[in-house]
């Protein structure tokens, strides 16, 4: 099985920021900003700084790291959570279960499973993405691959083809794609 990508990497991770942590950063960064502001008007009018002043930019500046820090560790911490939830479910499932970038066909994820159904190693879907085509057994290809680029348009494949494994035995399977995408 291959790992997920890296959180930063990770064109879903957006979906963590959007459950509200991002707005209170942003709140404690708008604070820190405005303290700031305000020290650097006063030093532009020549007055010196109060002492007070000075002690309290300070400790906003220190609360700011300190309250963006604990929303960040927080989506962090949830984010892995959610992948280790998917890891568990994607590793138990005893069918194929892949994610592919529609334009380029590129697999971006499979699980074990696709070691099992097909003989063939997930990391070789990685190093050649276009080995899937292999699989597929030659009646039924040209048949797949143009349902499969009809899917790139239209968000839908459902196809029941033959698959063929690396010892040469046949197996019918049942394949369905959808178009997935953080609305």
């Amino acid at each position: 099985m291959e790992p997920l990508q890296p959180v930063r990497a990770d064109p879903h991770w957006g979906q963590v920021s959007r459950r509200g942590h991002w707005i209170y950063s942003a709140a404690v960064i708008a604070i820190a900003a405005f303290l700031l502001l305000l020290v650097i008007r006063i030093k532009l009018q020549g007055t010196e700084i109060p002492r007070p002043l000075i002690t309290t930019v300070a400790v906003g500046f220190f609360t700011a790291i300190l309250i963006g820090t604990y929303f960040l560790v927080r989506a962090l911490r949830e984010y892995s959570e959610s992948e280790e939830r998917f890891q568990q479910m994607a590793t138990n499932i005893h069918e194929i279960f892949w994610m592919i970038d529609a334009p380029s066909k590129r697999a971006l994820y499979v699980n074990p499973a696709y070691e099992a159904i097909t003989g063939r190693s997930c990391s070789s879907l990685f190093e050649y993405p276009m080995s899937y085509e292999e699989v597929i057994h030659p009646g039924d290809r040209d048949h797949v691959l143009s349902k499969l680029d009809e899917a790139t348009t239209t968000g839908q494949f459902n196809e029941r083809f033959r698959i063929v494994g690396t010892h040469g035995e046949v197996r019918w399977v049942h394949v369905r794609g959808f178009r997935y995408g953080i609305q």
